[in-house]
């Protein structure tokens, strides 16, 4: 028989890695068009990201942090990551979609945040619905998780750091409403 209380947090690191496999589709399509289609391409991979971060970094790490052997350190890893991509993303936003720039940049953001995602997979997301302890704090996990799947990443515009900032007031509304 299952445990019930780890229902809810292995349907939050399932839905996390599923994001993750999203992104991956997506970081595809970017280098498979060309013109408009590339820029959409790429707007969408960076409304994801600005939705899948920020959920990450308000939602998943702090319960990961608290919860897991080596939490702090694991999370401060994954942070560092992510900071790495924030800085590429904004860098490329400085370039044509057609730039000759582009790709290279690009494939190598695709290949920072495939690497992002696998360490998280396995040394964060892997043991979290073993780590998170009573029934309160799966609770809030699993429900602040749900709360943050109402954000529609399609309607973030700007750049990538204002996307997150929107994702971010976003959640704060969300989170005062409730």
């Amino acid at each position: 028989m299952r445990d019930n209380r780890h229902q809810g947090v292995e349907g939050v690191v399932d839905a996390l890695k599923a994001q993750h496999q999203q992104i991956r589709t997506a970081m595809f399509a970017v280098l498979g068009a060309e013109g408009e289609a590339r820029q959409r391409a790429f707007l969408a991979v960076r409304q994801l990201l600005a939705l899948h971060e920020v959920v990450e970094e308000e939602v998943v790490h702090p319960v990961a942090g608290a919860s897991l052997i080596s939490g702090q350190a694991i999370v401060a890893d994954r942070l560092k990551e992510e900071d790495q991509v924030l800085v590429m993303i904004s860098e490329l936003e400085q370039f044509e979609v057609d730039a000759h720039e582009f790709a290279p940049r690009f494939r190598a953001l695709q290949l920072a945040v495939t690497a992002h995602a696998e360490a998280e997979e396995e040394a964060e997301l892997g043991a979290l619905p073993h780590r998170v302890v009573g029934r309160e704090a799966a609770a809030e996990l699993t429900s602040r998780f749900g709360m943050a799947q109402q954000v529609d990443a399609a309607g973030l515009t700007g750049s990538f750091a204002a996307m997150m900032g929107e994702v971010r007031d976003e959640l704060g509304a969300l989170d005062r409403a409730r």
